[in-house]
């Protein structure tokens, strides 16, 4: 979970800098989108992972 957080925390401080800087330089801006790409993909892995270990340990104390 503190990975997960940790990354959305990172996702939506990107959000913040492109938003409130509009005048941002074009490859700084594409830079930065390309990081929050990474970001989501990532905290999006480590849900399907969180997931995928809750049902395992689910499974086992139901044995």
């Amino acid at each position: 979970q503190l990975c997960g957080t940790t990354i959305k925390t990172k996702e939506m401080e990107l959000t913040k800098i492109i938003v409130q800087n509009i005048e941002l330089d074009e490859k700084l801006k594409n830079a930065l989108k390309l990081d929050m790409a990474l970001f989501k993909s990532v905290s999006g892995f480590v849900k399907q992972i969180n997931e995928s270990i809750e049902k395992y340990f689910l499974a086992k104390s139901k044995v």
